[in-house]
């Protein structure tokens, strides 16, 4: 099973929205997984997934919440796991990592950590990412999200620069064997801020009596446009199991 936690350390920079279209990615290939929000702030994932199999958690250095989120590794021994988190959590997602030998623990029962790092390609965001990596290391899976989403430049040269020519970023995604993908923008900020109003999903925007034909096409396009997104980092999809893994 796989743990696959969207962050990103800064705040605005669309974790969030990955995490949503994501969470519709896996409803949408048929792949089982429970979705787990921890943004205490502004639970937003949480609100628009709801139901049974979505939950909170909490990441926190406290020792009053050192067992808060527990329930997200208990969880990915039967299935996989999505989790969306706040900003500046890496402090407190390394405390937890740390403290309960997660990394150890994962390798023994066949959990596989997938670490999404969502990135707007400034400065201060590859600062993060590089610590990230070099944290890490070889131990998780990575991929990188360049979204596209919250970009300040609309040239697409000048805003992903600093990423490219970055020798010491570059170096560290090909040591660790990191995926680097191309998360698309949503083109319609009027429905866009409608579905975060109305704390909707992605998908469930597409049969809202709200949205006309128009807005649902674009949200049509989008989800596409993210699915194959995902379907080209090779690590989202449904897992293949021999009987010699059981």
């Amino acid at each position: 099973m796989e743990i696959i936690i969207v962050f990103g350390e800064l705040g605005g920079i669309g974790k969030s929205t990955v995490t949503k279209a994501l969470g519709d990615y896996h409803h949408e290939r048929g792949i089982d997984c429970i979705i787990f929000d921890t943004d205490r702030s502004n639970a937003d994932v949480w609100r628009a997934f709801g139901g049974e199999f979505h939950q909170l958690a909490i990441f926190s250095e406290a020792k009053r919440f050192q067992d808060a989120a527990n329930s997200i590794f208990n969880a990915a021994l039967e299935k996989r796991v999505l989790v969306n988190t706040p900003a500046q959590v890496m402090p407190s997602l390394k405390d937890w990592i740390e403290k309960n030998a997660l990394l150890e623990l994962a390798e023994e029962e066949g959990i596989t950590f997938i670490m999404v790092f969502v990135t707007n390609g400034e400065l201060d965001s590859l600062s993060l990412l590089k610590k990230t990596l070099d944290y890490f290391g070889n131990r998780v899976q990575h991929v990188i999200v360049k979204n596209y989403g919250v970009v300040k430049s609309e040239d697409e040269g000048i805003a992903w620069r600093a990423f490219e020519q970055d020798k010491e970023l570059q170096q560290l995604i090909t040591k660790v064997g990191a995926k680097v993908i191309n998360f698309p923008a949503f083109y319609g900020d009027t429905e866009l801020a409608e579905i975060e109003s109305k704390s909707l999903s992605f998908r469930n925007a597409l049969t809202h009596d709200d949205f006309g034909l128009i807005s649902r096409k674009r949200v049509h396009k989008f989800l596409q446009k993210a699915y194959s997104t995902f379907d080209e980092a090779g690590v989202f999809q449904q897992q293949e199991f021999s009987a010699d893994d059981a």
